[in-house]
Order: C-alpha cells, then structure tokens, then sequence
C-alpha cells in the first residue's frame, strides 16, 4: 500500500512539475491537507455520521446492525483522513526535492 502511495505522490508531483515548473506550484502542492476539498468533503461527512451515530444510540442497543455499520464509516473517514495528511505531506516532500533538482 505503501508503494502505491509513493507512485501516486510521485506521479502527481512529476505532472505538476511539467505542467507548471515555477515556485507558485511547489506552493500550491506544500499547503496544509486540511484545507483540500476533498479533505473538507470528508470533515462534513463525519460530522453527519456521528450525529446519526447520536440518534442511533439514543434508540437501539450497543450491538445492533446499524450502529456497527456506522461506527466502521466512521472509522472508515478516519483513516481516510489521516491517508490525506500523509500523502498530502508526501506530495509536498516531493515536490520540494524535485524543485531543489529543477533550479
């Protein structure tokens, strides 16, 4: 998992380069995950989750179906926003190491 990460960090940077091979581009790529769309897609959707994760539990016992099903989607969007900050963090070393090789 770790090397696709790094191929796709990789191919994204390599193409930014080519496309724009100015200091604004590293800038673009080195700005905080949080501030992405689709990281902010993925806050919105948590924060509904746990609130029908709320109601649920309000109306049904610990082990029913569908507050284990919306426990994993909430664990689920976790993971998939830490995997933003990481390959967001990885684009960004990317990109600073291959502008340091273009200048």
């Amino acid at each position: 998992m770790k090397g696709l990460l790094v191929a796709v960090a990789l191919a994204v940077t390599a193409s930014g380069i080519v496309i724009g091979n100015d200091r604004q581009s590293a800038e673009c790529l080195s700005s905080a995950a949080e501030t992405t769309p689709a990281y902010s897609a993925l806050v919105l959707r948590k924060a509904t989750v746990r609130s029908e994760l709320a109601d649920l539990s309000e109306r049904l016992t610990n082990e029913h179906p569908s507050l284990e099903t919306k426990r994993f989607e909430l664990r689920a969007i976790s993971l998939e926003m830490d995997r933003c900050v990481q390959l967001r963090s990885l684009v960004s070393a990317s990109c600073r190491i291959l502008m340091a090789f273009s200048y």
